[in-house]
């Protein structure tokens, strides 16, 4: 078996005046070379998992309960020239790999399943593509338990192609162009969402204002178990149109739930809530609630202490729907501003760079009926350029008894790293989880994995080297 010789750190914190423990392990660095991607792929009883796409070379990496190295696995493949398009775990103990191949001017999308311990179990092509030059540009989306991954490309204006795979028995359950003429795509299109019974959900919004008499509204495509023939649900949006927001399927109480920010006619501002709620056994029966917001929350929210009539919401992204058991749901988004700007006087020499804000939280708490349950502004300031924001924003960890969020307080490696646990009734309390002074690390929180009810993996980028962060609460 394959051993990396390094020294590995262990850090133990004691944070509870109770006596509860949380412990912080670490691997060693992995050296980022010609790395096009790495893959979280969770935990395998006591072993945790990595897939890392290095161009044209494939390694598993497996690490013991403490991060120790276990082994590392290189893995090939039948075809020259081919593109990772995710790696999964199953579910069951082995994980999958979705990829697309080429040989002889056709283009394949195949999938092969393997245990950690790098044995192949099964192999499969899905879908073969005889008019294509190029891999297709699939996005990927996934079911609640992830037992269902569903691949989209839009192709034209009116186009979009959707691939839906079984993760747990890797079959292929469908393989549809979708075509409608009623919304255009590349401007319209909002989502697109899959439940964990293969039901399908193309939702667009029509943002702009066609005429005095027609309001924008959410057009919904909405695809049954076992059905060729998409239904649609049109929801009027009143007066108002979408600023930002999201869908997500609730498994539990079969329905399709949407919640995010509307603005007005004339301020592309977030006014206030809205809350879509869709009941699959009857598709007529939906909900749609708006509420604005008040003054004192939009101040709270800019941190300022005046405001006139015009003010509201501002750089605002819907970034999570938390769906509650009653079939309510939590609505989180955060203050995100890009500032681009050109250093440097003379022509040749010029340089664009990109700022990077990442400021407060808002969260919102909406029971079934739409009405508001509670508010709150977590603030922060998080502050970095030309990094795209990969260290910025925050992770929601999500336990049966509350939720968290986790952040770096500034984007450097020194730096600390905090935790604001959420009550049921929308308190919040915040202590320090890590101090990163005297460690190599800088974390990508946003890409951090749950791996049980009280275990996250935060992979960490710093200095071009890689190493995997394991938090147990």
């Amino acid at each position: 078996m394959f051993r990396l010789l390094i020294t590995f750190v262990l850090l133990t914190f004691f944070l509870s005046p109770k006596g509860n423990t949380q412990v912080i392990a670490m691997s060693e660095d992995l050296y980022l070379k010609n790395d096009i991607a790495y893959f979280l792929l969770g935990s395998y009883q006591d072993t945790f998992a990595l897939f890392r796409d290095l161009d044209h070379e494939y390694k598993l990496h497996t690490y013991d309960d403490s991060m120790l190295p276990v082994d590392e696995i290189n893995f090939e493949f039948d075809f020259r020239k081919l593109r990772i398009v995710d790696v999964l775990n199953d579910g069951q103990g082995a994980f999958n790999i979705y990829y697309f191949g080429k040989r002889k001017g056709l283009i394949y999308l195949n999938a092969e399943k393997y245990t950690i311990h790098g044995e192949r179990l099964d192999s499969t092509t899905l879908v073969v593509y005889d008019d294509l030059i190029e891999f297709p540009n699939y996005q990927i989306e996934f079911s609640d338990d992830e037992s269902k991954v569903l691949l989209y490309e839009i192709k034209s204006k009116s186009e979009l192609d959707v691939t839906v795979i079984d993760n747990n028995n890797f079959k292929l359950v469908s393989h549809n162009l979708f075509n409608n003429s009623a919304f255009d795509l590349y401007y319209d299109f909002e989502q697109i969402l899959i439940s964990n019974t293969s039901q399908i959900f193309i939702v667009s919004s029509k943002k702009k204002f066609v005429s005095k008499k027609v309001n924008p509204y959410f057009l919904i495509h909405y695809l049954p178990n076992n059905v060729d023939q998409f239904e649609t649900i049109e929801i009027p949006f009143c007066e108002y149109r979408n600023y930002s927001g999201k869908f997500i399927f609730d498994n539990l109480n079969n329905k399709l739930t949407g919640a995010g920010l509307y603005a007005n006619r004339k301020l592309f501002k977030g006014m206030g809530y809205y809350f879509i709620s869709i009941p699959m056994n009857d598709l007529s029966n939906h909900t749609m609630v708006t509420k604005p917001f008040s003054r004192d929350y939009i101040m709270q929210y800019l941190n300022r202490k005046k405001i006139n009539k015009k003010s509201g919401i501002i750089d605002a992204e819907v970034k999570e729907i938390a769906l509650r058991k009653d079939g309510g749901a939590l609505l989180i988004g955060e203050k995100v501003k890009l500032k681009e700007k050109v250093s440097g006087s003379r022509i040749e020499s010029e340089m664009f760079r990109s700022d990077f804000f990442y400021e407060e939280i808002f969260m919102t708490s909406i029971h079934p009926s739409g009405q508001e349950h509670w508010k709150n502004i977590i603030h922060k300031r998080q502050y970095s350029f030309d990094d795209s924001g990969i260290f910025s924003s925050f992770y929601l960890l999500k336990t049966a008894q509350n939720l968290s969020i986790i952040f770096n307080d500034d984007i450097r490696s020194q730096s600390t790293v905090s935790q604001f646990t959420i009550k049921s009734n929308g308190e919040y309390k915040r202590k320090a989880i890590l101090n990163t002074s005297d460690i190599e690390v800088k974390l990508r929180i946003k890409d951090a994995l749950q791996i049980s009810s009280n275990q996250i993996v935060i992979p960490s980028q710093f200095k071009n080297k890689l190493r995997l962060v394991k938090f147990t609460f």
